[in-house]
């Protein structure tokens, strides 16, 4: 067991002993079940089902000390956070900010916790977000990278992939995103990226694409009638920012922390302690994702410019301010 299991069976499974042989017994908690599925506690009974109640208790009760100086310390920070100004936020120290967003969403909480921890915190999450810049030695670097992938695809017949896509065929579509995928894997040294088609469970949903957290794949949505067939490479080099960002700790790692506090959780606790529209916000102001819409921009503009001659639309930018001040800082 590891920490990160440990804190899975803490608050979200119970266990207790079977009245045949004493072994340990996993079930969903009914009062917090969201996070884990059946198929998740099924696995955790093969893994640890062997095992006696006593001797897995002993290794459960190994981590309580280090989940109860977690949580002191995490609400010593949450405290502190809360306390602040919105126009403190403005002087305070990236490292500083960054412990601040680990606090709101590393450590697993009950829903108890997660509402008592983000209470009149609202305010001070969009502040410290929005004072969250990137480095001009950065953005200089992502541009340049472009410009190398742009060169890349100019060293090989890109009408393969357009007509793969104009052609509205998924199959040939997915095979031109692929080889799309394979020269930007190439040329920014990483991983080959798969990518996958879904059709999503719930019509009304937006996206147009994801990545999921430990997966090395991207996801563009199958049912979709593309107005721009070729805006499904706009999406896929957005997508395949998301997977890259994670690389960046190698090359750059004060960049690498403002990719690392897992923002989507900041926003799903906000979903349900504030609402929607109070989350669409913390979306916007997601580091990953004003890097990913950044690079996306540059891109479509350039090969807009020497490929596609204007077929790509171009990015919408957000009215929010937090967004374009990535553009806006490059400018300066």
């Amino acid at each position: 067991m590891d920490y990160k299991e440990f804190e899975k069976i803490r608050y979200y499974l119970s266990f207790f002993p079977s009245d045949t042989n004493q072994k340990v017994v996993f079930c969903v908690n009914k009062n917090d079940s969201r996070g884990i599925s059946e198929k998740e506690r099924q696995a955790c009974q093969n893994k640890y089902g062997d095992m006696s109640y006593t001797d897995f208790k002993k290794q459960y009760d190994y981590y309580l000390p280090e989940a109860n100086q977690r949580k002191y310390k995490r609400e010593l920070l949450i405290n502190e956070f809360k306390s602040l100004k919105t126009g403190d936020f403005a002087d305070i120290p990236l490292k500083n900010k960054l412990n601040y967003l680990d606090a709101f969403s590393t450590d697993m909480r009950d829903q108890n916790e997660w509402h008592k921890d983000y209470e009149g915190a609202y305010d001070n999450l969009v502040a410290c977000l929005w004072s969250i810049r990137p480095s001009d030695e950065f953005l200089a670097e992502e541009r340049k990278k472009i410009n190398h992938f742009m060169n890349s695809l100019d060293a090989i017949n890109m009408n393969i992939v357009w007509n793969t896509l104009d052609l509205l065929d998924p199959k040939l579509q997915q095979r031109g995103i692929q080889i799309f995928l394979d020269i930007y894997s190439q040329a920014y040294k990483i991983d080959r990226i798969p990518v996958k088609y879904y059709i999503p469970k719930d019509s009304s949903e937006e996206r147009d694409g994801f990545t999921t957290p430990g997966k090395w794949e991207i996801n563009i949505r199958k049912d979709k009638k593309w107005a721009v067939p070729l805006d499904i490479i706009g999406i896929s080099f957005h997508e395949s920012t998301h997977l890259r960002q994670d690389k960046i700790y190698e090359e750059d790692h004060e960049q690498y922390r403002i990719f690392n506090p897992d923002y989507g959780r900041i926003r799903n606790v906000t979903r349900i302690v504030y609402g929607a529209q109070k989350a669409e916000q913390i979306y916007e102001l997601d580091p990953r994702e004003s890097h990913a819409y950044y690079v996306e921009r540059i891109f479509r503009e350039m090969a807009n410019d020497r490929i596609y001659k204007g077929r790509l639309t171009p990015v919408k930018l957000s009215s929010h301010l937090a967004r374009t001040l990535w553009f806006d800082y490059q400018r300066r």
